[in-house]
């Protein structure tokens, strides 16, 4: 868009774009706009308290997950997260969503 002002000039600027503020996820964004949202695990390790820098009073060991997003086959974003280390969970690789 064109957008020309005076003592400045012409310029190109980008339109605004203006969104309803509300917690949404990744996966409900892509899929709104018709997109395919997809999530691939990356790693299941486990990993200290000290690596983690909040909060404080966590167990001194936690499984740590790391999983590549995507949308459309594009790769978005890489998330990790640390839980508590259970025996409840369970996951088999490779996991592909």
């Amino acid at each position: 868009m064109l957008v020309r002002k005076r003592g400045v000039g012409t310029q190109v600027v980008q339109p605004h774009v203006r969104r309803e503020v509300r917690p949404t996820s990744l996966f409900d964004d892509l899929a709104a706009e018709g997109g395919v949202p997809g999530t691939e695990l990356s790693s299941l390790d486990g990993c200290g308290a000290e690596e983690v820098p909040e909060p404080p009073g966590l167990p001194a060991r936690l499984t740590r997950i790391r999983r590549l997003r995507s949308g459309d086959g594009v790769r978005l974003a890489i998330l990790t997260n640390c839980l508590h280390r259970a025996s409840q969970y369970t996951v088999r690789m490779p996991l592909v969503v």
